[in-house]
């Protein structure tokens, strides 16, 4: 019973990322530092949150959006035709660099998935570029939020342990800036 309690956090951690990554993984890079959770299972369970996410999104888009599209009338967003058959384009040329990138577009990150939906991205190409960039995304921002950001801070002379929550809060305000200015 010891062993399922212990799991419990990193599965918390998977369905937050996959709702949302940003947020849920800076709340766990600083349960890491306090060494409450191992940080290889943090980084693992982050990635495959935030793939899982990414592929939910991308199956309903597929379902949903080639039907929705596919007359040229977009009634909620209200996207002229012409941008629509551009992005489309731009994803069906470069279907591999979509797939990998759109995990680090914050503020993008669905407008991308519908993109390379509505472009006809193989699910499998999808699938497993989007799971690389995962890894790469969650172990990169948990390096920043538990090493890098800390670290630069001792030398300033900010204790260790508030490096962390300094380096995470400053990451959620440059997120809520960038998703603020976002165009809606």
């Amino acid at each position: 019973m010891e062993a399922l309690i212990d799991r419990v956090p990193y599965v918390l951690i998977y369905l937050g990322t996959a709702v949302e990554g940003e947020a849920a993984l800076s709340v766990a890079a600083l349960l890491a530092v306090t060494e409450r959770l191992n940080d290889w299972g943090v980084v693992v369970a982050a990635a495959f949150g935030a793939a899982t996410g990414d592929q939910v999104c991308f199956h309903l888009f597929r379902m949903g959006v080639r039907r929705w599209l596919a007359d040229g009338r977009v009634p909620i967003l209200r996207i002229p035709p012409y941008r629509i058959e551009r992005a489309k384009a731009f994803v069906q040329s470069h279907q591999s660099l979509a797939s990998f990138t759109l995990r680090f577009m914050p503020g993008f990150r669905l407008a991308m998935l519908a993109a390379c939906a509505w472009g006809g991205v193989s699910p499998i190409r999808l699938g497993l570029l989007n799971l690389a960039s995962a890894f790469l995304w969650a172990a990169g921002l948990f390096f920043l939020i538990t090493r890098g950001g800390p670290g630069l801070l001792q030398l300033v002379g900010v204790p260790a342990g508030w490096g962390a929550a300094i380096a995470a809060a400053l990451l959620m305000v440059a997120l809520w800036r960038v998703l603020r200015r976002a165009p809606r």
